[in-house]
């Protein structure tokens, strides 16, 4: 984990909302002021992503703020003997600054403002925020609470509410489903199956349903799923129908010739539209189906009345 932190002018409640999104700077004068295009947090989410990481912010307008990022990386030991050859700007390197000059020549940048005084040899130290179990500062609960009003599109929390949205398992690392999922109370960790070939879809739909509470265990075939399920019980399957190896027809219809597997809510997923198509599915052992394109609110809807269907039987 690294963390740049400063003392400086801090980021507005908007300016937060749309950080990390392309083209975007914190304010209209950014770029007059600065300089830049409005890629760099961009590009370097796509990084950590791409890493199995991710990237964060926290700030509070007049106070400063702090950019966290971490990835999962191999160590290397090195030999004691190994000498660090020195270090050399590459041809890269004065391409890049090439760039950064002909930009702010463009801009005029240098010669509106003075450019902001930067020290060569920065002060490198513990950020201890951004340590394992930190207690939260003014900072992270203000910008956490800016994140909740964008997801849920709500007033913003309550403090108390958005300290106790924090509340982790340390032993599994999962976070506690608390509250309701879809109106009815859900006090306890769903485990669902999410069969998905497409890796872009699964990504999007496993991160969506954690950030709701639930389990998620994942496969990209019909045969991985059933393999699955003969492993480990399962509260749902989302069951995409279109796959290689083994369809989630022939999928579904083996699952549920195992006992363990007899009465587990599946929830197909399909393009197909026509009534007998849909109907296939259903013979073959799927409670529901969900028509793709669909909303996650859709889905979580779709989840939701299938596991309280099965808490009443």
């Amino acid at each position: 984990m690294v963390a740049v932190k400063d003392t400086g002018i801090g980021i507005s409640d908007q300016a937060q909302k749309r950080l990390f999104e392309r083209f975007n700077q914190a304010t209209p004068r950014t770029e007059s002021v600065y300089g830049g295009s409005g890629l760099g947090l961009n590009v370097s989410r796509k990084l950590c992503h791409l890493h199995g990481g991710e990237i964060g912010a926290s700030s509070k307008e007049g106070e400063g703020s702090t950019f966290g990022f971490f990835f999962k990386v191999r160590r290397d030991i090195e030999s004691s003997n190994t000498v660090m050859s020195k270090y050399d700007k590459s041809e890269i390197d004065h391409l890049c600054g090439g760039i950064q000059a002909l930009s702010n020549k463009v801009t005029g940048v240098n010669n509106r403002t003075r450019s902001p005084e930067i020290p060569g040899n920065p002060v490198v130290t513990h950020v201890a925020e951004i340590a394992p179990g930190a207690a939260s500062d003014d900072k992270y609960i203000h910008t956490l609470k800016i994140a909740h009003q964008v997801k849920a599109n709500e007033p913003l929390a309550s403090e108390r509410e958005v300290l106790h949205d924090r509340n982790v398992d340390r032993v599994s690392k999962r976070p506690k489903v608390s509250g309701t999922i879809g109106g009815h109370a859900d006090t306890k960790l769903r485990h669902i199956l999410v069969v998905e070939d497409n890796i872009i879809n699964w990504q999007i739909i496993s991160r969506k349903l954690q950030s709701l509470g639930f389990h998620i265990s994942e496969a990209t075939d019909g045969q991985e799923a059933l393999a699955a399920v003969r492993r480990e019980k399962f509260d749902c399957i989302l069951m995409d129908q279109e796959m290689p190896v083994m369809d989630g027809k022939s999928a579904t219809m083996a699952i549920r010739n195992l006992d363990r597997a007899a009465d587990t809510p599946i929830l197909g997923v399909t393009a197909n539209v026509r009534a007998s198509q849909q109907q296939d599915l259903l013979d073959a052992g799927m409670n529901d189906i969900l028509h793709k394109p669909y909303r996650t609110n859709d889905l979580f809807e779709k989840i939701d009345q299938l596991l309280v269907l099965r808490s009443k039987k």
